[in-house]
């Protein structure tokens, strides 16, 4: 079955990224039938995708709608990619869920937990929809495999799990108007990079059935402070979850260079293991005894993240499963980064859940 699928909002990295992949899974399987630029003006597109109106329009051969109902009321839409500004995305999933599409969210689903609530909400309303969002560090092929292998209890029962973050370095010349995750107002560094972390841990140490009970962070902008760059460039964090596991993050903003994006390491009562970003390969380290090798690499290859998670939502909309990050996913993610933004701001533990009547 040919998908129809829709933007609402051309004016981020994903914006543009989600309408490539969709357009390179081919006809036969994806009909992209339009995208809402949501009244956001040609400079301001320019500046953040280096694509005006008529040029995102060309370039993936899509028709352009100024707001999202006459999108969503005339192309009808079977899934929804939600590629608005964070501050935005909770409003115009609803929306979407409502219209009856199914809801594909960018990166990080929303920028806060109260939004994030509003678009479980919405989904637990309407369980016939599939809703969910991307953390591209799961399709990183040795984090995949990674994830693969401790759950088929190769490392025995897991205790810890840290999550590495890094992308770089914030450039505080950059004109941030507009931007969808940077701009005064959006999630920024807190939310964009803090969500690979947090849905990593909660990935690994399966918060579903063993959910986060306590957390404290430290963030600072140490390497932008005196430019004024309003969001931190560094973070360290540690989590406890139930049954005693714990977890731990670190995330890089501070140093210009290209170093890994992201790597994963977990430790189990039988072995540990390590993905290494820097050309996403991991490695498994076991103790004497077991019929494998005692140290064994896998998946040394880099990856189109986006593409494959895009791919994986069309499978799941044809097949009616599943989106890998789902809706309740997506909201223990964003939890976990309120609390760490609150617990930097009080220098305090934070208890989760944030909102426990709910």
């Amino acid at each position: 079955m040919v998908i129809r699928a829709s933007v609402i909002g051309t004016a981020s990295y994903y914006s543009v990224n989600f309408a490539r992949a969709l357009r390179a899974l081919g006809p036969t399987r994806v009909d992209l039938v339009g995208a809402a630029h949501l009244g956001v003006d040609d400079d301001t597109l320019s500046r953040h995708t280096r694509l005006t109106r008529q040029g995102f329009a060309e370039r993936f051969d899509v028709r352009l709608f100024e707001r999202a109902e006459d999108l969503l009321a005339e192309t009808q839409p079977q899934l929804v990619c939600v590629t608005a500004p964070d501050r935005d995305k909770a409003r115009y999933a609803s929306m979407a869920i409502e219209s009856g599409a199914d809801v594909y969210l960018s990166k990080p689903m929303t920028s806060s937990v109260e939004h994030a609530h509003q678009i479980r909400a919405a989904a637990r309303a309407h369980p016939d929809r599939l809703v969910g969002a991307l953390n591209p560090a799961r399709f990183a092929k040795a984090i995949r495999e990674a994830h693969q292998r401790v759950q088929s209890g190769e490392l025995g029962e897991v205790l810890t799990a840290r999550a590495w973050i890094q992308h770089g370095a914030a450039n505080p010349t950059a004109d941030r108007r507009g931007s969808a995750e940077f701009d005064d107002g959006q999630g920024g560094i807190e939310y964009s990079l803090g969500l690979y972390a947090a849905d990593l841990l909660n990935w690994f140490l399966d918060a579903r059935t063993t959910p986060a009970l306590r957390t404290f962070a430290e963030y600072d902008n140490l390497n932008s402070r005196a430019s004024g760059y309003p969001w931190m460039d560094t973070g360290k964090a540690v989590v406890r979850y139930e049954q005693g596991k714990l977890g731990s993050m670190d995330i890089y903003y501070s140093v210009p260079c290209g170093a890994p994006p992201w790597e994963i390491e977990v430790s189990g009562r039988d072995g540990i293991l390590r993905t290494t970003g820097g050309n996403y390969e991991g490695i498994v380290w076991r103790r004497a005894g077991r019929s494998h090798p005692r140290v064994e690499p896998f998946a040394p290859t880099r990856d189109d993240t986006i593409l494959a998670a895009i791919d994986h939502a069309i499978i799941a909309c044809d097949q009616r499963t599943p989106f890998e990050m789902d809706v309740e996913d997506g909201y223990r993610a964003i939890e976990l980064c309120d609390a760490w933004t609150r617990s930097a701001a009080t220098h305090q533990p934070i208890t989760l859940p944030l909102l426990p009547n709910i």
